[in-house]
């Protein structure tokens, strides 16, 4: 299941402030929670985890809070989800909040480098929550 959102404008990921008096939205019609989630799981699969859509030990579920990209002098992101683990019959295990950052030098409101930041927060994400001593004792890893 996809991450829910939380976020206030599901559409905008960043926005380039090098001039404050006019900044440049940087937005996307595609659907952000289902691309953060896809990739979430891809590197949990990458690095040997379980990853199932269903019937799994533990369900682990999410809500997107922040997934954005502030250009200045660089490219600066943050992504942040809040987390739950449950057992299957709905028992939560562990609650917690994950935030991944990333930040980058590039070519001025390049889309380039806010893919490539966007892409980064994840991993920073992901690193972070399976470092999460709490999610790794409801995974069962100890």
């Amino acid at each position: 299941m996809p991450l829910a959102d939380a976020r206030d404008n599901a559409a905008l990921i960043g926005e380039n402030r090098e001039k404050a008096n006019a900044p440049k939205k940087v937005s996307t019609q595609e659907d952000v929670p289902a691309f953060v989630t896809d990739k979430l799981k891809k590197i949990a699969t990458d690095a040997g985890l379980a990853v199932v859509d269903g019937g799994g030990d533990v369900v682990l579920t999410g809500e997107l809070q922040k997934f954005f990209v502030e250009e200045t002098n660089e490219y600066s992101g943050e992504l942040r989800v809040k987390f739950t683990a449950k057992n299957p019959s709905g028992k939560e295990l562990w609650t917690g909040s994950v935030q991944g950052h990333a930040s980058n030098f590039g070519r001025s409101y390049n889309d380039n480098n806010y893919y490539e930041t966007l892409s980064n927060m994840i991993v920073d994400a992901t690193v972070v929550l399976f470092r999460d001593a709490g999610l790794r004792r409801a995974l069962g890893a100890q």
